[in-house]
C-alpha cells in the first residue's frame, strides 16, 4: 500500500473514532448516524422487496404464456391427429 493511501485510511479511521467515541455531541452524532444507516438498510430492503416482486411478476406471466403455448400446441396436435384420422378413413 502506498504512503497516501495508508495516510487516507489512517484518516479516515481516525475520524470515525472520534465521532464515535466523542462525548456527548458524540453520542447525537451517534445516533443520528445509527437512524441514517437505519433509513440506508430500510431502503435497501425496500427495493430489495421490489426487485423479488417484478421478478414474482415476471415468472408469473411468463408461466402463464407457457402454459397458453403449450395448451395451443395440444389443440394443434389434436387437430392434426383428427386430420389424419379423417384422411385415412376417407381411404
Amino acid at each position: 500500500m502506498n504512503s497516501g493511501k495508508l495516510l487516507l485510511v489512517g484518516i479516515l479511521g481516525g475520524l470515525a473514532a472520534g465521532i464515535l467515541l466523542a462525548p456527548e455531541k458524540g453520542s447525537r452524532t451517534r445516533r443520528n448516524l445509527t437512524k441514517k444507516s437505519e433509513d440506508i438498510v430500510d431502503s435497501i430492503k425496500d427495493k430489495f422487496d421490489d426487485l423479488i416482486q417484478e421478478f414474482s411478476d415476471k415468472l408469473e406471466s411468463a408461466e402463464k404464456e407457457v402454459t397458453g403455448l403449450y395448451k395451443k400446441a395440444g389443440q394443434k396436435a389434436d387437430e392434426v391427429s383428427q386430420a389424419i384420422k379423417g384422411h385415412n378413413h376417407s381411404h
